[in-house]
This record gives C-alpha cells, sequence and structure tokens, in this order.
C-alpha cells in the first residue's frame, strides 16, 4: 500500500497524503482482481494482519497459505528507526507497530470483516468489476 500511494501520488514512499488511502485501496484491489485471470501460478500478497480473525478472513477471501513472519517487536522497531526513508515519519510508524503488536497479543482486538460491497473474489472470474466511487466504504472485493 505505501508503494501504491507513493506512486498513485507522486510523493516519496511513507508521505502521501491520507487523501490517497482511498485510491491506493481501490488500485490494489484492481490488482487483486487481476489475479483472477492471471497466468501466473503463483502470487504473494502481503498484508499486515495482527489477528487471526482476520489473516483467517484474508486466506477465505483469496485462498492460499497464510505464512507470518517471525519479527519481534524490538526488531520492527530497530528497523524502523535505521530506515533513512522514515524521517518525519518514525514516531507514527513505532506506534503503529507498537498498536500491531498489542493486535497480535490479544491486548486489543475488535477485527470486522468489512461488508462485502461486490460477490465474493473467487465468485468474479473472468467478469469485469466496477470500482467504487465512494471514498468512506472502498471496494472490497
Amino acid at each position: 500500500m505505501d508503494v501504491i500511494k507513493a506512486e498513485l501520488s507522486g510523493s516519496s514512499l511513507y508521505s502521501a497524503e491520507p487523501r490517497w488511502t482511498g485510491p491506493a485501496l481501490e488500485e490494489r484491489n484492481r490488482m487483486l482482481r487481476s489475479l483472477a485471470t492471471s497466468s501466473e501460478p503463483h502470487a504473494w500478497f502481503i498484508v499486515s494482519a495482527p489477528e487471526p480473525a482476520e489473516r483467517d478472513w484474508w486466506q477465505r477471501e483469496l485462498g492460499g497459505t497464510v505464512h507470518v513472519m517471525d519479527t519481534d517487536e524490538a526488531t520492527c522497531v530497530t528497523r524502523i528507526n535505521a530506515d533513512h526513508r522514515r524521517i518525519g515519519h518514525r514516531d507514527r510508524m513505532v506506534e503503529r507497530c507498537r498498536e500491531w503488536f498489542a493486535k497480535a497479543r490479544g491486548e486489543v482486538g475488535g477485527f470486522r470483516p468489512p461488508e462485502p460491497t461486490a460477490r465474493p473474489l473467487t465468485k468474479q472470474l473472468f467478469q469485469e468489476l466496477e470500482i467504487s466511487t465512494d471514498d468512506d466504504r472502498p471496494f472490497f472485493g
């Protein structure tokens, strides 16, 4: 999402304004839909899903196998602070990292799957989909 937002907005990585989130979600979803007609045998879809319920939801939506990266919180914070591209964004990113790990530990929770705005991806094979124009409810497949 960070790369898509940067490309769409013409800004540097991690610097896109929040208004680019909706268009980036739509582009991501367009890319996901294109997998239905791809001739490639495999694709990796990377999602930041700390809660098992959210990972299960993505697996049901996309199929395949879930792999959880085994990186601890301290290592993530160290990497954020060492990355020069994150200057000016580090505090926000460290806070999001801490929130992610709190959710992963079950201290904070509440994943709720988005309400479908179209039939599931698996039922959209070889059909063209319309992209949502509603920024408050981006299209989720």
